[in-house]
């Protein structure tokens, strides 16, 4: 696990100043322009980042959206900062390397500047892309600039490890076409629906790769089908969580991974990713992308995706003294106890007498 992230020192204006810079990278600056006038997701964030870095919108008045949106940019400029290889794995402030290494320059323009489905399907791509360079795995093989074979497109990843063993990765996001009242049993029969064209491309990857032999892996995002936000005691501190629990997803498994193709159109291994948003105190405290993962058996898979963490804690109320990014999904205990440590140390933890302890 590798912590990119803990910099109190950099004010939120100026890790604000640094996202913006990372995306200009990308856009050309007609485009630039084009897309922060614009209502797009994007759009959205780039003018809150420009609020915060110009000052005219101060951590005092960042309300709870706001705060999620700063966080998710956040974690959005360090996982490009990974994939493209940047030499620095200490997060000081986001700053790219190679940007071929994001795939073709007209395909990352098109998703900045595409839909907020776009550009999430792009983000989600980019995070699995970053943790793979981050844990050891070296930079993925984009597969994603590769010809069309009869007329359909090759999956999104290929990491091999030196021992010789890989994986074929295709990173989906799926998204509900409208709210739904059961978001468990909505993915579910989104997936299901998919799982034919996820293994016909898998299969077509194998074949033009001559990589028959590596596991096929789907990774699946279904973030955006999560249901109403819970609010459990931890710590002792009242916690907002929004997304699936644990025993949410595990129905969505025991559901799917009985279903999976087999034969020369197969899916060996599927891995669901979700994401909880933590507010405490009124403001948000964490962004955590989880990942749950089940193999069939005689898998040989390579690569354990791990998920994220991105943590904003106070100085006082907000007032925020670190951000933190983790590659790895970190527990409501552990971010409740930093919140607890960092917000009021004074009625954490005491100090007792020194003991002499005898030899």
């Amino acid at each position: 696990m590798a912590q990119l992230g803990k910099r109190p020192r950099n004010t939120l204006a100026d890790m604000a100043a640094a996202i913006v810079k990372v995306y200009h990278e990308l856009l050309p600056l007609r485009d630039f322009e084009t897309v922060r006038s614009s209502n797009s997701l994007m759009g959205r964030r780039l003018v809150l980042l420009g609020e915060v870095a110009t000052g005219a919108l101060g951590a005092d008045a960042i309300g709870l959206q706001d705060g999620l949106t700063f966080m998710d940019a956040v974690l959005d400029a360090v996982s490009l900062q990974a994939a493209s290889g940047h030499e620095s794995k200490l997060f000081t402030l986001p700053a790219l390397g190679d940007a071929s290494l994001l795939g073709p320059a007209r395909e990352r323009r098109a998703k900045l500047k595409g839909s907020s489905d776009e550009l999430l399907d792009w983000q989600f791509q980019t995070l699995v892309q970053a943790w793979a360079a981050t844990e050891g795995f070296g930079q993925p093989r984009d597969l994603r600039a590769s010809n069309r074979v009869d007329g359909r497109r090759v999956c999104d990843f290929l990491v091999t490890l030196g021992t010789g063993g890989s994986d074929l990765l295709e990173c989906k996001r799926y998204h509900p076409e409208k709210t739904a009242s059961d978001p468990v049993a909505a993915a579910t029969i989104k997936i299901l629906d998919r799982l034919p064209g996820a293994a016909d491309q898998l299969s077509q990857s194998a074949t033009t790769l001559n990589a028959v032999a590596a596991c096929r892996h789907l990774l699946i995002d279904i973030a955006a089908y999560c249901g109403a936000a819970t609010v459990i005691e931890a710590g002792g501190v009242p916690v907002e969580v929004l997304g699936f629990d644990q025993g949410q997803i595990d129905l969505v498994l025991d559901a799917v991974v009985p279903n999976l193709p087999a034969g020369p159109q197969r899916i060996d291994k599927v891995s669901l990713c979700w994401r909880n948003s933590l507010n405490i105190g009124g403001g948000p405290c964490a962004i955590v992308q989880h990942v749950s993962s089940r193999a069939v058996a005689g898998c040989s898979s390579v690569f354990e995706y791990g998920g994220w963490t991105v943590e904003a804690y106070p100085l006082r109320a907000s007032k925020y003294r670190e951000l933190r990014v983790s590659t790895v999904p970190r527990s409501i205990s552990w971010i409740v106890t930093t919140f607890n440590n960092l917000f009021s140390p004074e009625t954490f933890f005491t100090i007792g007498p020194e003991e002499q302890v005898g030899t």
